[in-house]
């Protein structure tokens, strides 16, 4: 048997499927290469062994988030509302006091809130209201008259109308609109009229500071 000449301290020698490494005086023998492929095989074959186990976790792990998955869906249906129960919960939040008023009209409040009586409003959902009355002026002098819904705003228009006893209008007979306030209005009656008479008012402002959307 022949080993390299001038070799070095570590050097590796293959011969056959024995390896020698030389130890500065002598070739020692050093292992078998075919035992290292087993090593190295028994090596990976540890490694994949790991693997194995990391994704036999993972699958667990998804299992249980399936488990979790399952359990929010249980949750869910049993929580679910049917339609009365909804329409229950919608009242709860809706409506005066609550915080929430889910009857909105281009984000106003959808009030109509009405009086349909001889002096009676209405009210809209822009924001305006419409109100009718019947006053007794019984003095030429400047006489205030206050409405009986205050605009909590502005009055706009007050429109005013003579009227006799048996409710028809009376032509000829003047009122002078002296002021107008979000509470009422002040007239000063043609001074060639005399005695108590009625008259008929209808009066236009709103209730809540128009916005632009």
């Amino acid at each position: 048997m022949s080993f390299p000449v001038g070799a070095s301290v570590g050097d590796k020698y293959t011969l056959g499927n024995i390896q020698y490494e030389f130890n500065g005086t002598a070739w020692d023998l050093a292992g078998s290469v075919a035992g290292n492929a087993v090593e190295e095989i028994e090596s990976r074959t540890t490694t994949n062994e790991n693997s194995i186990n990391n994704i036999d976790g993972r699958v667990t792990t998804n299992e249980v988030s399936i488990d979790n998955i399952d359990t929010r869906v249980t949750t869910a249906e049993t929580n679910k509302l049917d339609t009365a129960d909804l329409l229950t919960e919608i009242k709860a939040v809706d409506g005066s006091g609550s915080g929430l008023d889910a009857d909105l009209v281009r984000g106003l409040p959808a009030d109509f809130t009405s009086s349909l009586a001889a002096n009676g409003y209405q009210k809209l959902p822009s924001g305006l209201i419409i109100q009718w009355q019947t006053f007794t002026s019984d003095s030429d002098a400047n006489q205030d008259f206050t409405f009986a819904l205050s605009f909590p705003n502005k009055c706009f228009k007050v429109f005013i109308t003579s009227i006799d006893s048996s409710g028809a209008a009376e032509i000829g007979i003047a009122y002078g609109i002296k002021e107008m306030t979000h509470t009422g209005f002040t007239v000063d009656r043609d001074d060639n009229i005399d005695g108590v008479l009625d008259f008929a008012v209808l009066a236009i402002g709103y209730w809540y500071e128009i916005c632009t959307l």
